[in-house]
């Protein structure tokens, strides 16, 4: 089977998610107040996190295995598998 015939309902998935995603996106005064934040610490984070996603899905990659994390991820995102 070639990849594209493949990986087309993945793709179509994902354009759908991103186009709800983007009705429900952080505002970019938030996420330029944490650039702002980065760029004048004396000792910046590594990571800043922007966003109630964000911080879940890294709470998520920190309680749960890989594998696990990937399923939920997949289920939430209404991705086929």
């Amino acid at each position: 089977m070639e990849l594209r015939t493949l990986y087309k309902p993945v793709v179509a998935a994902v354009r759908k998610i991103v186009g709800e995603a983007s009705k429900r996106a952080i505002l970019p005064d938030a996420v330029a107040r944490v650039v702002e934040e980065a760029l004048t610490a004396p000792t910046p984070k590594t990571r800043y996190l922007v966003g109630t996603d964000a911080k879940l899905r890294a709470l998520m990659v920190r309680l749960l295995p890989d594998r696990v994390s990937d399923k939920v991820l997949t289920w939430i995102l209404k991705l086929p598998h």
